[in-house]
């Protein structure tokens, strides 16, 4: 079986990268960067990169590292507000 397309999104799943975007969004804005250096900090296209801010896009594992060493700030910044499954419940 083969998979043509992006894996289905779970309920949820958009407000996690919306709350995501945000933190990462306010920790850029606060080191005093622009989204185009960032997306040139991170070898991504500026789009790409506004995607993940605006929420639209999910940044991979490796990309999420990444960002957290540029703006060198605590993890649990970006993680702000996050919580799985949305909503609280386990």
């Amino acid at each position: 079986m083969s998979w043509s397309g992006p894996p289905p999104r779970r309920k949820g799943d958009l407000k996690l990268l919306s709350i995501l975007g945000s933190n990462i969004k306010a920790e850029r804005k606060r080191r005093k960067l622009t989204q185009e250096k960032m997306a040139e900090l991170l070898d991504l296209y500026p789009r790409a990169y506004q995607r993940i801010e605006a929420g639209k896009a999910g940044p991979s594992v490796p990309t999420l590292i990444r960002i957290q060493t540029i703006l060198g700030c605590p993890w649990e910044r970006l993680m702000a507000g996050l919580k799985y499954p949305p909503g609280g419940h386990s």
